[in-house]
Formats: C-alpha cells, structure tokens, sequence
C-alpha cells in the first residue's frame, strides 16, 4: 500500500500505530523524506516509517512494488502533522529502486503505486518519460503504475508503459495485464482498463427524494440528459468546477445583506464528483442534484 496524504491525517503516531493492523501490507513511501526545519534543508528517507518497495512472487517470478506519493501533496495536509516530513520528486528514487530490484532482487516486472494523478507524476512527461525508459537493452525501469488520488479516470501511456487511476469510492477497478517475455526478459502492456464495480451507490434515501421530487416533472426528464455544459481541465469536483463557484456566490448573495460581517464555511461536499459524459459534457439533471 503506497501512503497518501490522508495517512497523515491525524499525524505520524498514530498512523505507525496502525501499521499493525495492515498485517502482511507493506507501507510504502520511496520518496517520503525527513525534513530539518531548524535549518531548512531536506534531510534522510525516512526508511524507518516506510519501507520504499516490497517484492512478491507469482508463478515464480519476482515481483518488484514501489510505492511513491505526489511531491506536491503536503500541502494537501496539515503542516502541524506533516512539517517534520518532506515528499520529494520521486523520479530518482523510483529509478534507484527499480534498478535495484531487477539487477539486485532478479524482478522481471517492477510496478509503480502512486498516490497521485498523472499529473502528479509528470504530466509534461518528465517523471512519465524517465521512469518509462529503457536502462538497458530491453529492460525499462518502470513496467506499470497504478495511480489514486484525484478520483479521476485515467488511461494512459508512456513509452508503452500504462498509468491507469480509476474512480472514486470503490466504484472501479485498475486492471492492467503484462506479459514478459521470458527470454529476452522484455514486457508488454497487452491490457489496460479500469473495470466498473457495482456498488449499490443509486440507494435512494426518502426524505432527499421527497425533496427532489418537488421539481421532477414531466418538462424536467423530458431534457434531463442535455449537456447545460462541459467540464475544462483536470477535476471533476464540484468545489473546483464553475458551478461550484457559483453556488458559493450564490449563498453568500442571499446572506450578506442581512449581516454586516459573515464568513461561510461549507462542508465537504465540495469534493463530490461531477458524473461527466463520454464527450466530458455535464447534464442537466448532475448539475441540478
């Protein structure tokens, strides 16, 4: 298991704590550093809190797992809980423990964990490219990464190598199938998806529809999958979209006449998801619920 930012959530204590509940999960963090803030200078991996990579076995061939976090997540921690700790670019240290692994481990396929997006990890292809290629004849350091942490889909490839993230709650499953040539030692992406799960999310709760269904007439389905609009850029969450914007606005309008100093804290519903269209449209009925 690749650590996250909501790992740190309520500090280091307690997560080492429950380490003893993973059993035989590894926590994984190759890029999870120690930070001096008397000096301010990076210091030492922090090897004694995570372990950078675990190796497993499958029909007899090793199998290397690194497990890395995206360089820019601290800020989505709090600094009372993360300030000791620093998550550096994880190109060299993904580099470094894939070479190890396969020259010194004898791992035919080295997969990545990461606690990111594509993005994350180099969407100008910096990361993406260094990771995916080859360090010898035929050999890449990288031969897969599975990716979480945006609640996005993605599917993509670099040098041939796939970074697939599936979707949030449960609601899909990465699914990537390598094949290695057990001669030349060269593997291949053959399959690269992400597989839907059902997972009862449509359980209707009856005082929410009692709600709806004051304004779910027939003039309402009869347009009710129009796209009203299309989603720009990277999130789907509704607190980073324009609509999310806009009902801020929109509550801060109705109030702020009635107070002369008001200060609005919404909860978090901002980071729901917005249920886009193949054509990254959004409906009239997602943007209405």
């Amino acid at each position: 298991m690749a650590v996250g930012n909501h790992e740190f959530d309520w500090g280091i204590d307690p997560l080492m704590e429950n380490k003893q509940y993973l059993g035989d999960c590894d926590l994984l963090g190759a890029n999870v550093y120690y930070y001096d803030n008397v000096n301010d200078r990076l210091g030492e991996p922090a090897l004694d809190k995570f372990d950078p990579y675990t190796i497993i076995n499958r029909q007899g061939v090793n199998i290397g797992v690194i497990g890395v976090i995206g360089e820019g997540q601290w800020t989505s921690i709090s600094s009372s809980v993360v300030g000791d700790f620093a998550f550096v670019n994880p190109t060299e240290d993904i580099k470094k423990y894939a070479y190890e692994l396969k020259e010194e481990h004898d791992c035919k396929i080295v997969v990545v964990l990461g606690h990111g997006s594509f993005n994350d990890f180099g969407g100008n292809y910096s990361t993406n490219a260094a990771i995916t290629k080859e360090y010898k004849d035929g050999v890449k350091y990288v031969d897969a990464m599975f990716l979480g942490h945006s609640h996005k889909r993605e599917n993509k490839k670099v040098n041939g190598v796939p970074f697939v993230q599936s979707y949030s709650r449960g609601s899909q499953v990465s699914h990537i199938e390598l094949t290695l040539d057990g001669i030349t030692g060269e593997v291949r992406c053959t399959n690269a998806t992400n597989i839907d799960i059902d997972i009862n999310e449509n359980k209707k709760h009856a005082g929410v529809d009692a709600v709806l269904n004051k304004y779910l007439d027939e003039n309402y389905y009869k347009d009710a999958n129009r796209g009203v609009g299309y989603i720009v850029g990277d999130t789907t969450r509704i607190s980073e979209t324009v609509a999310g914007k806009f009902h801020a606005y929109a509550a801060y309008d109705q109030i702020k006449d009635l107070y002369s100093d008001v200060v609005l804290v919404g909860n978090n519903g901002g980071r729901s998801e917005v249920i886009i269209n193949d054509d990254n449209s959004v409906s009239k009925e997602m943007l209405f619920r």
